[in-house]
């Protein structure tokens, strides 16, 4: 009976109690040994206590190790599958690790700028691109591209915060090649074309294809032997590139470009049309020519003579790829629209020629047609855009131009030109112009909630009609909302000034 109570007693014994004890034995051990064993034995006895004491600290660093690489794993899973509520609380959990890890912290202002919170967002960005420091190069970075990329913000002081972050970008990455393209950019942007060029020249010698632009921008300095310097480096280097890369398209389209640079264009053309031809890359490469097109009739549209020939030959043959529907477009109005009084009549000798002659029929019929409308010959339009439309019934802008004449026709002939509206729609989705024309369709129809999606989305157009504007005006006014229809009849009547 007593040995038991003994057990029990002995084994009740607190924490605090066996600390104590233990504590005792080793002072005791400690004053009982002579001081010159004491110092040799030291060593080992730190050794003794640090084993376990390491062992402990190696786990707990294992483990945090562990515990870091599952949110990373986490992390940028979710931010790959674009769950961005997942990617900021992965992102969060991270910073708990180490609050001062820019990186991480970057990465939460990207997911909760993506969340859709602008305001948390900007206020991380505002700790990783502080005033009085260096910060965070990808954030300063991130930001001047957003300023570049958003249109509200391509304002004078929005470059001027551009050219800030970049310049604190390269201050700790001087040959950053992302933020000296960018920076160049934005100087261009600004009108400082020189200072672009000199600051992308840098660059040339560890990246030759920078030559490329480099010569864009001499070109647009009116520094012809220069640019054309850096264009034959750029050949040579894109030439180079593609006899390592045969099939890397991207290297025939910068060798393409570097010949247009120096007005090289049949090269330049024959080039992709060989690419093209063996079924490679079929929508950049017509892509690619559609553009080169259109850089030969911006040329040729400059001289007081223009080859008319060429220019009808060159639209005529980007009709026909079904690419660019834009650029088109604007060509289209661009031949139309520097023609009024004698010189329009001349074009329409020029163009009714060319048809009785058999060439280009399509872009001919397509051309007159807006021609004649322009000057308010709207059923000759009509008859004109109908031929083109045969040739080419299912051509967009053909489409677009043949649906808007018909609206403007007397009588006006909606529920025709809303067909062939709906249809160039189909084919040319998010295309402001084809917008724009369907949208004042849908407008005189009565249809404003239909019309209203159209005309909002053809304020992208790179020159926006005052009539836009006045039809906006008018279907806000029917469908009840005063303020947005007296904005629209504001800017309206400044654009009519």
């Amino acid at each position: 009976m007593n040995f038991k109570v003994h057990k029990r007693h002995r084994s009740s014994l607190s924490a605090k109690e066996w600390s104590k004890a233990a504590f005792s034995f080793v002072w005791m051990w400690f004053i009982s040994r002579s001081p010159r064993l004491l110092l040799l034995g030291f060593p080992a006895m730190i050794l003794f206590t640090a084993i376990p004491v390491m062992a402990i600290s190696g786990r707990t660093a294992t483990s945090r190790l562990d515990v870091r690489r599952t949110y990373e794993t986490a992390a940028a899973r979710a931010a790959r599958a674009e769950d961005h509520d997942a990617a900021a609380l992965w992102f969060r959990k991270l910073l708990t690790l180490n609050p001062n890890d820019q990186a991480i912290k970057f990465h939460l202002a990207l997911a909760v700028e993506a969340q859709g919170d602008t305001a948390r967002a900007y206020a991380l960005f505002e700790q990783l691109t502080p005033l009085d420091k260096a910060g965070y190069p990808a954030a300063h970075f991130y930001r001047a591209s957003r300023i570049v990329e958003q249109e509200e913000t391509r304002t004078p002081d929005g470059f001027r915060r551009a050219v800030w972050h970049l310049t604190q970008v390269l201050s700790q990455n001087p040959n950053d090649l992302h933020a000296k393209t960018l920076l160049a950019n934005v100087q261009v942007m600004r009108g400082e074309t020189a200072a672009a060029a000199e600051i992308l020249e840098e660059l040339v010698v560890a990246h030759p294809e920078v030559h490329l632009t480099v010569s864009g921008l001499y070109k647009k300095l009116g520094r012809d032997d220069t640019a054309e310097h850096h264009a034959q480096q750029a050949r040579d280097r894109f030439r180079d590139l593609r006899e390592r890369e045969p099939e890397n398209v991207n290297h025939l389209l910068r060798l393409a470009e570097a010949h247009a640079l120096s007005l090289q264009f049949r090269e330049a053309e024959t080039l992709l049309f060989n690419h093209l031809n063996k079924k490679l890359d079929v929508e950049v490469t017509a892509t690619a020519l559609v553009k080169l097109a259109m850089l030969e009739v911006d040329l040729e549209l400059e001289k007081d003579i223009p080859d008319w020939a060429l220019v009808v030959s060159l639209l005529e043959r980007s009709l026909a790829s079904g690419y660019l529907h834009g650029y088109v477009f604007e060509r289209i109005a661009l031949v139309v629209g520097r023609h009024s009084g004698e010189k329009a009549d001349q074009l329409r000798e020029q163009l009714e020629a060319a048809l009785a002659d058999g060439r280009a029929p399509a872009v001919c019929h397509l051309l007159l047609g807006t021609l004649l409308g322009q000057n308010d010959q709207k059923s000759d339009a009509t008859r004109h855009l109908e031929a083109a439309r045969r040739v080419y019934p299912e051509n967009p802008v053909v489409l677009n131009n043949l649906a808007y004449y018909l609206m403007e026709s007397d009588p006006p002939q909606l529920e025709d030109a809303l067909v062939h509206a709906n249809l160039a729609a189909k084919l040319a989705p998010n295309t402001p112009e084809i917008q724009e024309t369907r949208g004042q369709i849908l407008a005189k129809l009565g249809r404003d909630a239909e019309a209203l999606p159209d005309l909002e989305a053809a304020l992208r157009l790179e020159e926006v009609p005052a009539t836009l504007h006045k039809t906006l005006g008018q279907v806000y006014d029917r469908l009840g909302h005063d303020t947005m229809s007296e904005r629209h009849r504001k800017r309206a009547a400044a654009l009519e000034e």
